[in-house]
């Protein structure tokens, strides 16, 4: 017997997880950490001030990013759900 693979589908892809809001507290967490990484080493304190400032809008960007590219999915699944569902 032979298993012949499925078609991938977007909820079982890797990228899905990635777009996920679920994703979002463990992405949190990585950041918060490499922060606290990022303050404790020497060589970083005397340029800190910018580097922090870049990162943090580096991150909150690709952030509101991915929530706003879910929350727009959901909106729009909301719109196309007929009225008895809802």
């Amino acid at each position: 017997m032979r298993l012949i693979p499925r078609a991938a589908s977007p909820r079982h892809s890797v990228l899905y997880f990635y777009f996920t809001i679920d994703f979002l507290p463990f992405l949190f967490a990585i950041f918060r950490q490499l922060l606290h990484i990022l303050l404790l080493l020497p060589s970083v304190q005397d340029w800190q001030g910018s580097l922090l400032r870049y990162i943090v809008h580096v991150f909150y960007s690709v952030v509101f990013t991915l929530t706003w590219r879910r929350l727009e999915f959901l909106d729009t699944l909301i719109f196309l759900t007929p009225s008895f569902l809802t």
